[in-house]
């Protein structure tokens, strides 16, 4: 009788345990040093945000910038503005390509200021590719 109870409580343990889920750490802006730009051209590096920072020259609102290029027209500065979404993540909500003044949702994606096309966004840190080996040579006597 007591082995069966001792069974039933291991058995139940075992059903009724739950692990805890431990989530890993995702960064956010405030996580990365980002360059910000003013629109009088000012830039300085400071911690990410969701609201736009005062320049630190003149004080007007300074916005994070990403480097955006398009396949005619080369590469663009583009002014990035972030919210909190539905599931509490911050993310880029629109751009807008410096010296313009619309912002444009992100679903539309960053269009070039001369063409209108959409551009790709320059990956900041690309992966460097691994040197190619040279094969050994073998010295002979």
């Amino acid at each position: 009788m007591a082995g069966g109870a001792a069974l039933l409580i291991i058995i139940t343990r075992l059903l009724v345990r739950t692990e805890e889920v431990v989530r890993p750490y995702e960064r956010t802006v405030v996580d990365y040093q980002f360059e910000w730009k003013c629109e009088q051209g000012h830039s300085f590096s400071a911690s990410g945000q969701i609201e736009p920072r005062p320049c630190w020259t003149c004080s007007q609102p300074a916005y994070p910038v990403t480097k955006f290029t398009c396949s005619t027209h080369g590469t663009f500065d583009v002014s990035v503005r972030f919210a909190k979404v539905e599931d509490g993540s911050i993310k880029p909500v629109e751009y807008r390509p410096l010296g313009t003044k619309d912002w444009v949702p992100v679903a539309e994606g960053a269009l070039c200021p001369r063409c209108k096309r959409v551009m790709e966004r320059v990956n900041p840190e690309p992966l460097v590719p691994p040197k190619k080996r040279e094969p050994r040579r073998e010295e002979r006597p």
